[in-house]
């Protein structure tokens, strides 16, 4: 074989080589464009679902604080309206007061406070205080001749009985009274008021 001849054959494998690289560039290339699409898709799903589920996440937040907050707010509204209710007591108690029966609850009051007293204290070694607006309806009384009786600070619509070691207290106003019923009454309000929530 001659010299040129041998060139042109070692061109033409040279050329046949160049090619099957090129083929196999170009294939190995679109393998590797569709590895990389799929890998993209399958990346872009997964964002997507990451996405999703912090949105989710996000969503069940906002609710959850908007709920917590409804309920806040729905205590309070709930805490005012019982609040005004027992307000609305008071000022009949006071109203209750000014009328007429009045002196017969001051000294039904006291009478089931000295019974209390005798069966929880054993002694009848106390004093009864009153407010001093309450202390004329129960001088002049049957039962004012038996204790004594003396007008207190801070006593209101009813009595206060106190060793006279100041040991013990026993408190009978119709505040205290029913400062001790709400515990009952607060549950069985709350459910006819607010039993739709």
């Amino acid at each position: 074989m001659s010299y040129e001849e041998l060139i042109d054959a070692i061109e033409k494998d040279a050329v046949k080589e160049r090619q099957k690289l090129i083929d196999d560039a170009e294939t190995e290339a679109r393998g590797t464009v569709e590895r990389v699409k799929n890998d993209l898709k399958i990346l872009r799903g997964k964002k997507i679902t990451e996405f999703e589920s912090d949105l989710e996440k996000e969503r069940a937040l906002a609710v959850s604080q908007a709920r917590r907050e409804a309920d806040i707010m729905s205590i309070s509204v709930k805490t005012e309206v019982l609040s005004e209710l027992f307000k609305k007591v008071e000022e009949r108690i006071i109203e209750f007061k000014n009328g007429g029966n009045y002196k017969d609850i001051l000294i039904k009051l006291l009478g089931e406070a000295i019974e209390r007293w005798w069966e929880e204290i054993k002694s009848d070694d106390f004093i009864v205080y009153v407010s001093e607006e309450d202390l004329p309806l129960l001088k002049n009384t049957d039962i004012s001749s038996e204790f004594e009786i003396q007008a207190g600070k801070d006593i209101s619509e009813g009595v206060i009985l106190v060793s006279r070691d100041n040991r013990f207290r026993m408190v009978n106003t119709l505040k205290s009274r029913m400062e001790r019923a709400k515990a009952d009454i607060l549950p069985i309000l709350s459910k006819i008021l607010f039993e739709n929530n």
